[in-house]
């Protein structure tokens, strides 16, 4: 948003906002319920407002043209999301079905409790067999659920654990087309060949495409798995590739030290998906690896 040098404020079309004080220097003009000053209700985890205008709900577009039918569902779905009552998705379903939009959620989301941070991310999975594969015959992969659940568990595993005194949690999300209107998502290609993995890391693209073998041979499940996740990390957090020697998921080639590490850790906190949260920092990547390389 538009920062104000000046004031030092944040200007959000209807009025400002003082990030320092975490408040709006002036009334909500819609005056929803009894406090006119805080944002999204208290809660901009789950809410958004885009304008400065609203209670901070779900929606993104004008109710113009909806039936009354269609809005007091929409009403009801804004006001038991708000009470916890249902989900995000819960409650974002609803909205679309009624005929309201959504603003989408990121593929990564991360939420901090007491001593646990949550990662959730929505991954968008599909397989492409190469039946003419010079080393994979169709008949010797494994199943499309094997690689599915192989490469959930490579990255919900690799990206679990103790840090800095806090327990991260990753829960890989399965979405399909029919849930593009409510998140934006990692789009997962399994390839039923061999080759090289790869990971988007540019833009606003976070695709991944995983390929089943080498020239070697199909890998085995703890190698795909592996590659899974180096891959997430790549495509979920931006992270490079770190030198030889150094236990990572994000070394190179399935031959180098790919178990994880705390260093593994230490590279996902540079990630601004953790802004916000305790276990964010602003070191550069190469800093960090720089610090445990000089461990060894």
């Amino acid at each position: 948003e538009y920062y104000d040098s000046e004031s030092g404020n944040i200007y959000l079309r209807a009025r400002y906002y003082n990030s320092e004080t975490g408040r709006f220097i002036s009334e909500d003009p819609a005056k929803d319920g009894v406090n006119w000053y805080v944002y999204c209700g208290g809660n901009p985890i789950s809410f958004v407002d885009p304008l400065g205008l609203s209670p901070g709900d779900l929606i993104e577009s004008s109710l113009n043209g909806l039936s009354e039918e269609n809005i007091y569902n929409i009403n009801l779905a804004i006001e038991e999301r708000k009470k916890g009552i249902i989900s995000r998705e819960e409650a974002a379903r609803n909205i679309i079905q009624n005929g309201g939009s959504v603003e989408k959620g990121e593929p990564i989301a991360v939420e901090e409790k007491d001593n646990v941070i949550i990662i959730n991310a929505y991954v968008n999975a599909n397989i492409k067999y190469v039946y003419n594969s010079k080393y994979i015959r169709r008949d010797e992969a494994r199943s499309f659920d094997d690689y599915i659940n192989e490469s959930i568990q490579g990255i919900e595993e690799s990206w679990s654990g103790q840090y800095n005194g806090k327990m991260i949690k990753t829960n890989v999300v399965l979405v399909d087309d029919s849930d593009s209107c409510i998140y934006e998502s990692i789009n997962l290609t399994i390839m039923g060949e061999s080759g090289a993995s790869e990971a988007s890391i540019l833009g606003k693209n976070r695709d991944i495409t995983l390929r089943i073998g080498s020239g070697a041979g199909l890998f085995t499940s703890e190698e795909f798995k592996l590659a899974a996740a180096h891959e997430f990390g790549h495509s979920a957090f931006r992270l490079n590739h770190v030198r030889p020697k150094v236990h990572s998921v994000m070394n190179t080639g399935v031959s180098s030290p790919r178990n994880r590490s705390e260093v593994d850790f230490a590279l996902m906190a540079t990630s601004d998906v953790f802004k916000g949260t305790s276990i964010y920092s602003p070191k550069s990547q190469a800093s960090v690896v720089d610090e445990y390389y000089n461990k060894l």
